[in-house]
């Protein structure tokens, strides 16, 4: 879809500069609409991506993270902006940490407050929400959201890690989940204002 080639990445080991590319067009230029007319600012987003250069296990990898641009309701109870490819290999998840009500300011935080606020009066189907989309911002605003990154990502736990998950021809998988997370954890890969 053209209008979210923005949520396109280049498959390479480090991440950070993709996802601040797109944390900041989020933050700028887009918001959630959810159907018909509620809409709703970004506020704190968290990136996953697993392919085959950016091997992080922590990503659901659910067949619904191989497309761009939906909303899904995963299994951890979250929600995700997916911006995934299948035909390369990736599955990638926004996970929507924060937004903020356009019409009324009210801020919802965590991923629990944020699930109920968006899923309020609709139901997913198998885990898509249709109901939910980006919507464009038609005029740009004063000035640009200044956009922090936070080294540590939230609940990364050992229990979370399942590598069946998705497997990889070549894949070197730690076996020492300890490091794994140590790793991940002290990536850019939440973006907040």
């Amino acid at each position: 879809m053209k209008e979210f080639d923005f949520l396109q990445v280049k498959d390479q080991p480090d991440m950070q500069l993709e996802f601040k590319r797109i944390a900041e067009e989020l933050f700028n230029n887009y918001l959630i609409l959810k159907q018909p007319d509620k809409e709703y600012y970004f506020t704190d987003i968290e990136f996953y991506f697993l392919s085959p250069l950016h091997q992080d296990f922590f990503t659901h990898a659910g067949e619904e993270q191989t497309e761009i641009g939906n909303f899904w309701h995963h299994k951890s109870g979250g929600i995700d902006l997916t911006f995934g490819d299948k035909e390369k290999e990736f599955w990638g998840g926004i996970l929507i940490r924060g937004i903020i009500a356009k019409n009324n300011c009210i801020p919802y935080n965590g991923c629990t407050d944020v699930t109920k606020e968006l899923l309020k009066g609709i139901k997913d189907k198998n885990g898509i929400i249709p109901e939910l989309t980006l919507k464009k911002i038609g005029v740009k605003p004063d000035r640009e959201i200044t956009i922090k990154f936070e080294k540590q990502r939230q609940g990364l736990k050992p229990e979370m890690f399942n590598i069946k998950r998705i497997k990889f021809k070549n894949a070197t998988v730690p076996t020492d989940i300890k490091t794994m997370i140590e790793f991940f954890q002290h990536k850019h890969y939440r973006a907040y204002f």
